[in-house]
């Protein structure tokens, strides 16, 4: 039986062991593939793959901090203890005030980062709108790709993920 805990644990362990190699002080995560591999967590994930509904600040150590929508908060609290609510910043959600509203969520994001110390540190990025992706620009961040971070995490697989992997394979496949 695959220790789902300790799994969320060593995933996020590596994480930060690749952005610590890469110089990066914190990602700033909307990715939904990224997010559950980070935090093993997925809230819908079929409307939050075209809705940014939910995001994560990663900081080179420690537990990540969670966004999440109203009313699905609970998700993540079963795991992490540093969840707050999230906030739309999309064109189709937000129509006109998009700008305003992603340069609110810059500085959310921002607050983060300053509460860890981490607010002048390169901050990598993987997947935003162009108002999101600017009003972290304006916000004074030094944005930079997590890609190749969460790349180098994935590569190499735990124990776990191996036996989680066969297990999900079903009887027959472990030799």
């Amino acid at each position: 039986m695959v220790d789902l805990a300790g799994l969320r644990r060593d995933r996020l362990a590596k994480v930060q062991r690749a952005m610590a190699a890469r110089d990066l002080g914190a990602l700033v995560l909307t990715d939904i593939v990224n997010i559950r591999y980070c935090t093993g967590v997925a809230v819908m994930p079929l409307w939050t793959a075209v809705n940014i509904a939910h995001y994560v600040v990663v900081p080179v150590s420690g537990d990540p901090v969670i966004f999440e929508y109203g009313g699905a908060e609970f998700r993540q609290r079963a795991h992490w203890p540093d969840v707050r609510p999230s906030m739309f910043w999309q064109a189709r959600v937000t129509d006109a005030d998009s700008p305003g509203k992603a340069r609110a969520w810059a500085a959310q994001v921002r607050e983060v980062l300053a509460e860890r110390g981490l607010a002048d540190a390169r901050i990598g990025i993987d997947t935003l709108d162009y108002n999101g992706y600017a009003a972290l620009q304006a916000a004074g961040l030094a944005l930079a790709d997590a890609d190749r971070a969460m790349s180098a995490a994935r590569i190499v697989k735990l124990p776990a993920e191996i036996e989680l992997m066969l297990a999900l394979l079903g009887p027959g496949t472990n030799g």
